[in-house]
């Protein structure tokens, strides 16, 4: 039997889909600016709130890539980007460290994004392809972590630590 009573959770309209299902509403965005600290690769923090950035996976602090400390670079590299600007970062979903997992621009430019495209960070394909042709233009032309060829994607590398 169907069950058509309304789901609990999130606050808003549920809609009874085309095939019977209850669709909620997506969850509200929130939106976090200010001045950013870098924590590592791809996570900055704005005042008190930890900011995952979205649809990407960047070495890991301690990781290496052959002999170039990759997971530091990483780091320095989202450090170089955002420099003393403010970041403006929009995200619906918390992570397992319960960090805000956002899309974050500084001025019009998606920071994720820049990552991707100069090597200092993967496409997280497992959540998104948002970043795909950047990836494989960065690939193609062998910058950051594509210029070594030991270079381990960071979940593989977490699962080997």
């Amino acid at each position: 039997m169907l069950d058509q009573s309304r789901p609990s959770g999130r606050s808003g309209s549920a809609s009874l889909s085309d095939k019977g299902v209850w669709e909620l509403p997506p969850a509200p965005s929130i939106v976090v600016s200010g001045a950013a600290r870098v924590v590592d690769g791809d996570t900055v923090s704005i005042g008190q709130q930890r900011i995952r950035l979205f649809g990407i996976d960047a070495p890991e602090l301690s990781q290496q890539c052959g002999p170039w400390q990759c997971g530091r670079e990483a780091k320095m590299g989202l450090t170089r980007i955002i420099g003393a600007s403010e970041l403006r970062c929009v995200g619906d979903a918390h992570d397992a460290y319960g960090r805000l997992i956002a899309t974050c621009r500084l001025d019009h430019e998606d920071v994720g994004r820049v990552l991707v495209r100069n090597g200092m960070a993967f496409a997280y394909t497992a959540f998104s392809t948002r970043y795909e042709n950047e990836e494989l233009l960065a690939r193609t032309e062998g910058l950051g972590v594509w210029a070594h060829p030991a270079t381990k994607a960071p979940w593989l590398y977490r699962e080997s630590d």
